[in-house]
């Protein structure tokens, strides 16, 4: 096979708007595309590869494209600028905070998304061609299509997967993606992962009766991932929390999100059943139960406000078996 003849031409050229040079093959992105996955896509139909356009565009050895390279990742392809800035996440300060804004979605906590380390359902990268934005979401871990669980690794050399491979559904050592085995995710996977697609598109939720919890789908996207993760963070039952420095605020694995989902939703069901003796508020990230209850909109806190109820007396329940130890440790 013959090397692409655009291999040996410089990409800066196409970058010049004066130049009026774009890439050859052109195309809009797709409805609920993810950006860096449009620039993986576009760069393997225009025979060039990734890693030329993150030199270009960002830095040497960057694993994606920035928000900034937006409008330019736009001409080159021939899309919507505006559509592809909101399909790549931005991180901006305000008042000493950092914020996330992906989609037109305002996520207070950037550690919700996953910009380096990527997951796919190969699957759908075989039917549709193109990589969904919602899997760039750390607690999104399956695809309700396929009923599957999202792979962020390949499962040849087990390297976790970034935007700069070859194309969509390769790895980097050779190994299509479309071979790999993949797991049945579970229901309360399947229910978060649909959820937080209708937020990002904007498309219509339906409300599934037989799903006791479905009343979470009237919170806000960051309420939501906060409280899901709050609620299983931590794997530990003992009144010990496991909670350590770094923790709280990095991006989870497919497979770590997929344990803490398994955790909160069980941490729900329980304290909905009043079943709480089977664990104890270690367990719960209580600061971040807090500020959610602090920052939670009116309607948001009717809608749970029987959870945080049960947090809060759970809490009490705990501080006081934490004094009679230390009293009893006091006197002995």
């Amino acid at each position: 096979m013959g090397q692409n003849p655009l291999w040996r031409v410089p990409l800066q050229l196409f970058l010049d708007e004066e130049l009026g040079r774009q890439l050859p093959i052109q195309d809009d992105l797709k409805p609920d595309e993810s950006g860096n996955g449009y620039a993986l896509r576009m760069t393997e139909a225009n025979g060039i590869q990734f890693s030329q356009l993150a030199r270009s565009m960002a830095s040497l050895g960057h694993r994606y494209l920035p928000n900034e390279a937006a409008g330019k990742i736009a001409y080159l392809f021939g899309g919507n600028p505006i559509d592809v800035g909101k399909a790549i996440p931005k991180t901006y300060r305000e008042k000493g905070h950092v914020f996330t804004v992906f989609k037109d979605c305002i996520l207070t906590r950037p550690y919700h998304v996953r910009k380096s380390w990527i997951q796919v359902c190969p699957l759908c990268l075989l039917e549709a061609g193109f990589a969904q934005a919602v899997w760039e979401l750390s607690l999104v871990t399956a695809c309700p299509r396929h009923c599957i669980r999202l792979l962020d690794h390949c499962p040849k050399c087990f390297r976790k997967l970034t935007w700069r491979r070859p194309n969509l559904l390769e790895c980097n050592c050779g190994k299509s993606l479309a071979d790999s085995d993949l797991e049945l995710a579970s229901k309360a996977e399947l229910w978060l992962s649909s959820t937080v697609f209708c937020h990002l598109s904007g498309a219509r939720m339906r409300l599934e009766k037989e799903f006791p919890y479905s009343f979470l789908a009237g919170l806000s996207l960051d309420i939501l991932l906060r409280l899901i993760r709050a609620l299983g963070i931590s794997r530990g039952i003992e009144p010990i929390s496991d909670f350590k420095p770094g923790k709280l605020t990095r991006v989870l694995s497919s497979n770590e999100a997929v344990q803490v989902v398994r955790r909160a939703f069980l941490r729900i069901s329980d304290l909905y059943e009043k079943n709480s003796g089977l664990f104890v508020s270690a367990s719960i990230h209580m600061r971040d139960v807090e500020d959610i209850c602090i920052h939670s909109s009116q309607a948001e806190k009717e809608k749970i406000s029987l959870l945080f109820e049960r947090v809060a007396r759970l809490e009490k329940i705990h501080n006081a078996i934490t004094n009679n130890l230390q009293i009893d440790m006091f006197y002995d």
